[in-house]
């Protein structure tokens, strides 16, 4: 039987953290705790190499998920990271791809199954090619759900994929279809939100998820010949 892989899991939130630790320990992880983020940084600068992954909360008192991992990164450049917010702000998208976390998630996710399937994924992940295979693959998750009228609840944001995607060189032509679509794909989840509350929003859906549709089938064209 193969040692059970190490989980760093940080947040202010006892109930967020207690939830992470059931969920991750029935997932057959040791989980190591914190809800302070100095204690979590002391821990970790003595114990860097324990861990196989880390789940950092984004806002916290003292010291923020951002400048926690700042910290993380002087001692540990390739350490796996998911980041866990409560809203999708520009200042995380574009500090979570300079400073190498692996994905971001949306709390509070309802899909527990999606979630353990984002850990395994990312745990132990140091290969920057396979990162990339799982970002794209998340954006072509995205957009079929989206079509389907499924809210993607759950997975990394579309901003944040396509700038981490382009930070590492990802296939220009995928690039340059999944930018196009972007603003789209952004609309439709913000319709989805807003469960029909936004008008405006509704009045265009149908034609949001055609456009939506013809990227997908694109992007499925073009993985096909270059991934």
């Amino acid at each position: 039987m193969s040692e059970k892989q190490n989980i760093l899991v940080l947040d202010d939130d006892t109930i967020i953290t207690n939830l992470l630790q059931t969920i991750l320990e029935m997932a057959n992880y040791n989980v190591v705790v914190f809800n302070n983020p100095e204690k979590a940084l002391d821990y970790f600068l003595e114990n860097q190499n324990y861990f196989q992954l880390a789940i950092v909360d984004f806002q916290m008192p003292k010291m923020n998920g951002i400048d926690f991992v700042k910290k993380m990164r002087t001692k540990n450049q390739q350490l796996p990271i998911m980041m866990l917010t409560a809203y999708s702000n520009p200042y995380l998208i574009n500090n979570a791809a300079d400073l190498n976390i692996s994905e971001y998630i949306i709390k509070p996710f309802k899909d527990i199954k999606s979630f353990t399937a984002s850990v395994r994924k990312n745990i132990g992940q140091e290969n920057i090619e396979n990162k990339m295979q799982n970002l794209y693959q998340q954006f072509v998750d995205i957009l079929e759900l989206v079509v389907k009228d499924q809210n993607p609840r759950g997975l990394s944001s579309i901003n944040f994929i396509i700038k981490t995607l382009e930070m590492h060189n990802f296939e220009a032509k995928i690039l340059e279809v999944m930018k196009k679509i972007q603003a789209y794909v952004a609309e439709q989840i913000k319709y989805l939100e807003a469960e029909e509350s936004y008008l405006a929003l509704k009045q265009n859906s149908e034609s949001r998820k055609a456009e939506i549709k013809n990227c997908l089938n694109k992007l499925k064209e073009l993985s096909v010949l270059k991934i």
